[in-house]
């Protein structure tokens, strides 16, 4: 048996750390959508204002990315990965301890900040540290976040069944905190970081960036991308609770999602078509999915149709992170 090279064992170390880190944010972006029904009765609120956590949530994520390219060269991906992994767990942990619904809000927007820096630099490493095989390195991690997201209702449920969402919380910020502690041991002993050696974006290279309307679209296709996924992660629990009366297939409709991504991250990379084209036809098939599950008004289809919708949707973020 050939022993792998003290190179090799450093590129699996940080390949390693970024799974761990992408399990990590799949946790603590998962909390909302699991505990959504419970914060809401917890704060008694009511109408329009149920969504504002999310929305907050995509206002910090919204203003990350855009700040994301003044910090090239000025820091690391991985010094931004570990800070934006504190910022989920450290969110999470004062959002057990939320006083009132304006500081809710603003741990929402507190804690979209670390979703936006760390959903994207996460595969920028994961690009870096892979660049021969890097379709396939970008599946897995996005595919982790699928694993991610599938284990936290389960994990979540079962706190649930001896804390309030208070505790639940807590305790989901501490495992995440956690989790960073060891990837930043991985870092350490990993394959050091290019960022040494990345200039500091200037202000002629956003303004080129930002005067092609191609990538203005690109932009605007990848935010809402995003947001599907965000909105679909946190309405379909409430909605099963409002139209039929049940958390618990809420839940089961969100893992059958979940899986279904998982398994359309690692498959769509196989198909040979254009990524635009790909990304194109899965938003159109999702769009069509999801209104046939709504429009029947059955559990069972809709269930069937967050099934259809993760399966036709789960590639649509890593495709847009590759484009732009």
């Amino acid at each position: 048996m050939m022993q792998m090279s003290d190179d090799a064992i450093k590129v699996r170390h940080v390949t390693i750390a970024l799974l761990i880190c992408m399990v990590a944010y799949a946790f603590a972006n998962s909390l909302l959508s699991v505990l959504l029904n419970d914060v809401i009765d917890a704060f008694s609120i009511a109408g329009a204002k149920q969504g504002l956590m999310t929305s907050m949530m995509s206002v910090g994520t919204l203003a990350a990315i855009l700040v994301t390219p003044l910090l090239q060269g000025r820091f690391s991906k991985r010094s931004v990965i570990l800070a934006s992994g504190v910022i989920l767990g450290v969110g999470s942990v004062l959002t057990a301890s939320a006083g009132s619904f304006f500081t809710l809000l603003a741990l929402c927007v507190f804690i979209g900040l670390g979703v936006g820096w760390i959903d994207v630099d996460l595969s920028a490493d994961m690009l870096d540290t892979h660049p021969r095989d890097s379709t396939k390195y970008l599946s897995l991690l996005h595919g982790f976040y699928g694993v991610g997201g599938l284990t936290a209702p389960l994990v979540i449920a079962a706190m649930m069944a001896s804390l309030s969402w208070r505790g639940a919380y807590r305790g989901v910020g501490l495992l995440v905190l956690a989790a960073v502690g060891a990837a930043a041991l991985l870092f350490r002993s990993g394959q050091k970081s290019a960022a040494a050696s990345e200039e500091k974006l200037k202000r002629a290279d956003l303004s080129a960036y930002f005067s092609s309307g191609r990538n203005w679209v690109l932009i605007a296709c990848a935010l809402l991308s995003f947001v599907m996924q965000t909105t679909i992660i946190a309405w379909v629990v409430r909605y099963f609770k409002l139209s039929f009366g049940t958390d618990a297939l809420g839940g089961a409709a969100i893992s059958i999602y979940w899986v279904c991504l998982t398994i359309s991250r690692f498959l769509f990379p196989r198909l040979h078509m254009k990524p635009m084209r790909l990304y194109t036809l899965g938003s159109l098939l999702f769009a069509l999915v999801m209104a046939a599950g709504i429009l029947l008004h059955s559990p069972a289809a809709l269930c069937v149709a967050c099934g259809l919708g993760g399966l036709t949707s789960g590639h649509m973020i890593p495709v847009m992170i590759g484009v732009c």
